[in-house]
């Protein structure tokens, strides 16, 4: 009975201490979930802390996003304007080089217009150059009727008394011929006074 006891009592300690040793070890495994609690719960704040950071983070990045937006949209007006003015400069590109292909026909047609006035000056030049020489040649006309008449003069002072009737006839007949030639000359003038007023026109 005793021998029961005995060993009763040494598997009571041997349990015992493995209790012992089972809760030391239990207690050292909570130390080390405590440890690796506050271990998560620092990196928990951490974690807490950095996702604040990045929620204002994001915050700004959205404040920055709309005056982003709002910058795009004003520089999108922007280009849509200066596309319109371009093209309005286009336009008018090609209206001043219109324009500027009309001034030069005009130019042209001027510079044309102006050869064919040059041509006609110098053609009336020619003619007037040939009414002044037919005028030259009409006075040496006259001289020589004159010269005639002074001949004719002197023939029928000379003869008066037997050709005093034929004399007289001629006479007429040369003063009628001088004065022909007279009339003649001046409507030569008054033609070529014309030719000069419209060429100074």
């Amino acid at each position: 009975m005793q021998e029961l006891l005995n060993e009763f009592m040494n598997h009571m300690r041997e349990f015992r201490n493995e209790m012992n040793v089972r809760l030391d070890h239990l207690g050292r495994g909570l130390d080390e979930t405590n440890q690796r609690l506050d271990r998560v719960e620092q990196g928990l704040e951490k974690t807490t802390k950095r996702l604040d950071r990045l929620e204002k983070g994001q915050e700004q990045m959205t404040v920055r996003l709309e005056r982003l937006e709002s910058r795009l949209e004003r520089v999108e007006k922007g280009q849509e304007q200066m596309t319109v003015r371009l093209k309005q400069l286009e336009n008018g590109q090609k209206q001043m080089a219109e324009r500027l292909e009309g001034v030069e026909n005009g130019q042209k047609q001027m510079a044309e217009r102006l050869e064919r006035v040059e041509k006609g000056q110098e053609q009336m030049t020619v003619r007037l150059e040939q009414l002044e020489k037919g005028q030259e040649q009409l006075k040496k006309g006259q001289e020589e009727l004159k010269e005639s008449i002074k001949h004719y003069a002197i023939l029928m002072t000379e003869n008066f008394t037997s050709i005093r009737t034929d004399l007289r006839k001629n006479h007429m007949d040369v003063q009628a011929d001088v004065n022909l030639l007279f009339k003649e000359v001046e409507g030569i003038k008054r033609h070529t006074h014309k030719i000069e007023q419209r060429i100074g026109m």
